[in-house]
C-alpha cells in the first residue's frame, strides 16, 4: 500500500497531459450543458423582474390617479423603469456563475496540457541534440581511426542497404519504368529519410540543389533559414509528396546549410527486376562532409 500511492503519482504525472485533455473534454461537455440551464432561468428572471416593475408602475399610477386626479398614463410612463442591458446581465449573471467556473477550468486544462507538451517537446529536442552531437563526436573519431576512404565505404553500404529496403517495400512500376529513359539522363531517385522514391533526371536534382543554395544563402540575396526536405524532393521531381505535410509522422528534417552538389547523387545500382535502368540514392547525410 505504501508503494502504491507513489506509483499512482508518478502515473499521475507522465500521463498529466492525456489526464488534462481528457478533463477538458469532460469540461466542454459539462460548460455547455450548464450554459442550456442557465439561459431558460436568466431569461424566467429576468421576465420576473419586468412583471414586478410593471407591477410597481400599475400600483403607483393607480394610487395617483384615483387620490390625486393624476392621468394615469402619464404617470405610468414616469414611474416604470425600463429593463436596461446592464440590468439583464446584473440579473442573470448569478446563473451562469457555474458555467464561468467550468469554462474556466477548462481552459486551463488545455493550457496547461499544451504547456507540459511543449515543456517535454523542448527537453525531447534538448536531449536529441545532445545526443547528435555525441554521436557526430564519436562518428569524427571513428573516421580518423578507420580512414576517410573506409568511412565514406560504410556509408555507401547503409545508404544502399536502405535503398534496396525502399524498393522491396514499394517495387518500381511499370508507369515509373516507362519514364526511365536512360539516355534522357532520367533514372529512379531513392530518399531514404522519408523513404520515397521518384522518377527525375540528374540535370533537375542539380537545379533543386541549386536553388536551395541559393535561397539558403544571404550573400546571394536569399537568406531563407531552412529549407524543408519534403520540399526539396519536390523541387527535385518528386510531385507527388506533398512537401507541405511530413511523411514521416513529425515534423520533417530541415536544410540549415547548403548542400554540396559534387555529393548529392550516387549511382548504385543499374539492373532492377531485369530492367536495365540507374538508381540513385540523395547523399545528404547530416555529415558535415555533404555540406559547403
Amino acid at each position: 500500500m505504501k508503494g502504491l500511492i507513489p506509483k499512482l503519482l508518478a502515473s499521475a504525472d507522465k500521463n498529466s497531459p492525456i489526464i488534462l485533455a481528457c478533463v477538458a473534454v469532460g469540461g466542454v461537455a459539462i460548460t455547455a450543458y450548464l450554459a442550456a440551464k442557465a439561459v431558460p432561468k436568466a431569461i424566467r428572471a429576468i421576465e420576473d423582474e419586468e412583471v414586478v416593475r410593471e407591477a410597481a408602475a400599475d400600483e403607483r399610477a393607480s394610487k395617483e390617479s384615483e387620490v390625486l386626479n393624476k392621468d394615469y398614463r402619464e404617470v405610468y410612463d414616469d414611474v416604470y423603469e425600463p429593463i436596461t442591458k446592464k440590468d439583464k446581465f446584473k440579473i442573470g449573471f448569478k446563473y451562469f456563475i457555474p458555467t464561468v467556473v467550468v469554462g474556466g477550468i477548462t481552459v486551463g486544462c488545455i493550457i496547461g496540457s499544451e504547456r507540459i507538451n511543449f515543456v517535454r517537446q523542448a527537453a525531447m529536442a534538448a536531449s536529441y541534440e545532445a545526443m547528435r552531437a555525441a554521436y557526430d563526436d564519436y562518428r569524427d573519431h571513428v573516421r580518423e581511426e578507420i580512414g576517410k576512404s573506409k568511412a565514406e565505404a560504410i556509408d555507401h553500404k547503409i545508404h544502399e542497404e536502405k535503398t534496396k529496403e525502399i524498393l522491396e517495400k514499394n517495387p518500381v512500376t511499370d508507369a515509373e519504368y516507362a519514364k526511365l529513359d536512360v539516355a534522357a539522363g532520367a533514372a529512379l531517385f531513392c530518399d531514404s529519410t522519408t523513404g520515397r522514391r521518384f522518377v527525375s533526371t540528374f540535370e533537375k536534382v542539380y537545379s533543386a540543389v541549386d536553388e536551395l543554395n541559393e535561397r539558403l544563402s544571404y550573400d546571394q540575396g536569399g537568406g531563407e533559414d531552412w529549407i524543408g526536405v519534403n520540399e526539396f524532393l519536390h523541387m527535385c521531381g518528386d510531385q507527388t509528396n506533398g512537401f507541405g505535410l511530413s511523411n514521416l509522422g513529425f515534423a520533417p528534417r530541415v536544410f540549415e546549410k547548403r548542400l554540396d552538389r559534387d555529393h548529392i547523387c550516387d549511382p548504385i545500382i543499374g539492373e532492377h527486376n531485369g530492367h536495365v535502368c540507374t538508381i540513385v540514392y540523395l547523399n545528404y547525410d547530416v555529415d558535415d562532409k555533404h555540406f559547403l
